[in-house]
């Protein structure tokens, strides 16, 4: 199974925590996932764990990026399941992978 997770988050907080320990678990028994997120100290951990991570600014102002990198990201990774995490980043969840969507 391949996992999508987009997370918009904090610097820190307890979700992002909670994601991250999720992602690294899932990664350590040998899940395939990739992350969109912002730019933060979680990124060097998925990418030490093997995980790619693409970085969006969710902005609500001009969503054209975060949705680019968004729909990059699934059409490079062809994901079985879009995990978004928390409400910022469903607010990006696209239609027509809607089957897909948490």
């Amino acid at each position: 199974m391949r996992v999508l997770h987009i997370i918009a988050g904090a610097k820190e907080g307890g979700a992002e925590h909670h994601m991250l320990e999720n992602v690294l678990a899932l990664a350590e028994a040998g899940l395939e996932q990739r992350v969109v997120t912002r730019g933060s100290e979680r990124v060097a951990r998925f990418e030490a764990a093997g995980v790619r991570v693409a970085l969006a600014d969710f902005s609500r102002l001009w969503r054209l990026p975060t949705e680019g990198a968004i729909h990059n990201s699934i059409a490079s990774f062809k994901p079985d399941v879009i995990h978004h995490w928390m409400g910022r980043a469903g607010t990006f969840a696209q239609k027509n992978n809607r089957a897909r969507n948490l």
